[in-house]
């Protein structure tokens, strides 16, 4: 099995903790014959001891880098992105306002997620999309 045929062999269980993994701060790696997914805190985010319970997967990782294809993190432009897609699609004129108003100002992924924290149901609504926009971010990568 090739990194260009992975995708069609992950499931769609696989393909969501991938994406669970990506959303909580975590480095992935699916290992490109077995497609046993290897995933462990970012290390530049979340120092890592060496006696970590993690550091079996770090240590498998970098010992046979050529194995894994990387599932990288959603960079913060992507991130960006998705928040105005939500923003912009988002069906309340007065939430819409407030989301595009979020991101325009200094530090636009705090004040989007405090505007988010407040919107009540349409929280949920947000968790759904980015959910939704995780999965795809996953899936273009395996196919690439």
């Amino acid at each position: 099995m090739t990194p260009d045929s992975m995708a069609l062999h992950l499931t769609k269980q696989q393909i969501e903790e991938i994406a669970g993994e990506l959303d909580t701060g975590h480095k992935c790696y699916v290992h490109t014959r077995t497609g046993a997914l290897v995933s462990y805190p970012d290390p530049s985010q979340f120092p890592v001891e060496e006696d970590d319970f993690w550091q079996e997967a770090i240590e498998a990782v970098a010992q046979n880098p050529g194995d894994y294809q990387e599932i990288e993190q959603v960079p913060s432009r992507e991130g960006f992105r998705v928040m105005q897609a939500f923003a912009t699609s988002v069906a309340p004129p007065a939430l819409r306002s407030t989301l595009l108003h979020a991101l325009s100002l200094p530090s636009p992924f705090g004040h989007f997620k405090r505007e988010i924290d407040r919107a009540g149901a349409h929280r949920q609504e947000w968790f759904d999309f980015k959910q939704e926009q995780l999965l795809d971010w996953v899936r273009r990568q395996l196919a690439d």
